[in-house]
């Protein structure tokens, strides 16, 4: 390479001691840059590297994006990036255009497999009728075959790789995000509600559109590319395909690591903690000395935590209540909230509660409506709910009307 810097980072590709690898990972430690690689075809092997090492120790070559000496990949790094199903399809092709080329799968006579050459593929035919038996064979158009011819000769085996772009394009590629985005918008709005069909999806994917960013701004796609993009989508955000119940616990699932644990039950799971003792047994099975260890469990029990409290006179909540709940089971309603804002968890309370929880939502949601502010701070299903001033008043007047009732709502 000719250029005076390169740049190093997350996603820069490179040859490490003849293999193809990338990095995954910088670090910064007192003696320099770390890197952490991933190497090999499968990208199972991970190696760390200090970049000093790799710059000055010559067993690494940067490979650029736009390098006058690097103009295109090399074979062993397209090669290297195959899965083993891609490479034997690559290596099945190559034969198919040796055996055009030669009539012999391996390219010489010396190898010849049992039959070869086949009276199609006689080396004495023209090369072009070998061409279109070739065609014949595999299904495909002459000029495809000599598509292959041409890239082989060029390249080898790696110039019948598929290109990057066509591999990783997929269903969808050239719809325009927006609408993607869209589409994936009004799916996950349907998480908490009866499973959509996905004629209704495209509808309100094609109407929102519209309104957000106008008419004939962004390209509908046709009906067909819309159903494709959608059964793409749906391995991301499962909306049609799997129960209702199944696609909201997928959708309840935190996008990173999981936090804190918060019970929901006695028993649902332990904390243990093992400590090797300085003490040695005999092991009757295998009659060897064993070091001991203690093994301490604790059960975490579930105690649901208290809101914020604000005291009310009942003639106080009364009027609350009058002026702000509007349905005869607006109370029933509120009891449930109360339970929520106990458990600080909308699954939490539903499970007790015995109902589902799209329907506790859309219960805390006409209560919403009702008090005209939100009632919740938070509302998601990793992190504990906080309650609003507003809810706390709420709070207040269900206890002040009903200070002996049940916290079961219904």
């Amino acid at each position: 390479m000719t250029k005076p810097a390169v740049r190093i980072g997350i996603g820069t590709r490179l040859m490490y001691d003849g293999e193809a690898a990338d990095v995954v990972e910088l670090q910064s430690t007192k003696s320099g840059v770390d890197l952490t690689l991933r190497v090999g075809a499968n990208g199972h092997q991970m190696l760390r590297v200090a970049l000093r090492e790799l710059l000055h120790g010559g067993r690494a070559r940067i490979i650029g994006d736009n390098d006058a000496d690097d103009p295109a990949d090399t074979a062993s790094v397209i090669l290297a990036g195959l899965s083993d199903v891609e490479m034997e399809a690559v290596r099945t092709r190559a034969a198919h255009v040796r055996e055009a080329l030669t009539g012999y799968r391996s390219g010489t006579a010396e190898l010849a497999e049992r039959g070869e050459p086949r009276a199609e593929f006689d080396p004495q035919r023209p090369l072009m009728k070998r061409y279109a038996a070739k065609a014949a064979e595999l299904g495909v158009t002459v000029r495809t075959v000599g598509q292959w011819v041409s890239d082989y000769r060029t390249h080898g085996e790696a110039g019948l790789v598929p290109t990057r772009d066509n591999r990783l394009a997929g269903l969808g590629a050239k719809v325009d995000p927006r609408w993607t985005e869209t589409a994936v918008e009004v799916m996950v709005e349907h998480t908490d509600q009866s499973r959509p069909s996905q004629t209704m999806i495209i509808e309100r994917t094609n109407a929102r559109v519209v309104a957000r960013f106008g008419e004939g701004v962004v390209d509908v796609p046709s009906r067909a590319t819309a159903f494709r993009v959608l059964a793409e989508l749906e391995n991301r955000h499962p909306t049609f395909r799997l129960s209702t119940k199944r696609n909201r616990d997928i959708a309840e699932r935190p996008d990173g690591e999981y936090g804190k644990l918060r019970p929901t039950r006695p028993g649902e799971y332990l904390l243990m903690d093992t400590t090797r003792l300085d003490v040695f047994a005999l092991d009757p099975i295998t009659l060897r000395w064993v070091q001991a260890e203690l093994t301490i469990y604790h059960l975490p029990l579930h105690q649901p935590a208290q809101p914020r409290r604000i005291n009310l006179s009942e003639r106080e909540a009364h009027r609350i209540l009058h002026q702000t709940l509007s349905r005869p089971e607006g109370l029933i309603h509120l009891g449930n909230f109360v339970r929520v804002t106990e458990y600080r968890s909308v699954y939490e309370a539903a499970e007790h509660l015995g109902i589902n929880r799209s329907t506790l939502h859309s219960q805390i949601r006409y209560l919403t409506k009702d008090f005209g502010g939100p009632l919740l701070e938070r509302w998601t299903s990793t992190r504990p709910i906080a309650t609003t001033e507003l809810g706390c008043k709420a709070v207040a007047a269900y206890d002040a009307l009903r200070p002996n009732a049940g916290r079961d709502g219904a």
